[in-house]
């Protein structure tokens, strides 16, 4: 997958789903800012910390802006 098409397809897939299970590394982290409801699971903490509180300060963002 070419990096510059690599956000447009993940998306397009996330979309369309009424909700998401996925590992740490994966798709978790787009599912939100499509409304759609996500769970993530990891076994060994083996992801950035950072990541997660980058996105929970997103995801905060994005519910406390008004909707347009």
């Amino acid at each position: 997958m070419r990096p510059e098409r690599n956000l447009e397809i993940q998306s397009s897939v996330i979309k369309p789903c009424v909700g998401v299970r996925r590992d740490v590394r994966r798709f978790c982290y787009l599912a939100p800012f499509f409304g759609v409801p996500s769970i993530a699971f990891y076994s060994e903490r083996n992801f950035y910390l950072s990541h997660l509180h980058m996105a929970l300060h997103a995801f905060e963002e994005a519910v406390d802006r008004p909707s347009r």
